[in-house]
């Protein structure tokens, strides 16, 4: 019975901490919908520095400076051009990324956050007493 209460308490704080930690991230997306007829989809290949082969299209990231590797073959290129984009990501937002083209033949284009959003039932905890929050200027 002990043991049963005790793997009970385990459980039930390791799930406040998981909730907990949730709580504190950001999450970066493939941008998947509609926009200007320059703006095309970008997959994530790459986080801060790491290789990403797995084909997710949503990653959950702490808070802070990430750098996001993209990659795009735009409308009608077959072959992918890959481009970083550096993000300060904040805690419960979630970021969507795509490829601004020039335009549909060019070569060239460019990493752009297409939309910003709420994580819904994320909840940033509160400034600590006598930190300033973030105001731009």
């Amino acid at each position: 019975m002990l043991r049963s209460v005790l793997l009970l308490s385990v459980l039930a704080l390791s799930a406040c901490a998981s909730t907990q930690n949730r709580h504190q991230t950001a999450e970066i997306h493939q941008w998947t919908g509609q926009g200007s007829l320059s703006t095309y989809a970008a997959r994530i290949v790459g986080l801060d520095g790491k290789l990403r082969f797995d084909q997710r299209a949503q990653y959950s990231v702490e808070p802070g400076l990430r750098v996001v590797l993209l990659a795009t073959s735009g409308p009608t290129r077959p072959q992918d051009e890959t481009q970083s984009i550096y993000l300060a990501a904040k805690p419960c937002q979630a970021y969507f990324l795509a490829a601004e083209h020039a335009c549909s033949r060019c070569k060239d284009w460019k990493p752009v956050v297409q939309n910003i959003r709420p994580i819904p039932g994320c909840v940033v905890d509160a400034e600590p007493a006598g930190v300033a929050a973030d105001v731009g200027s």
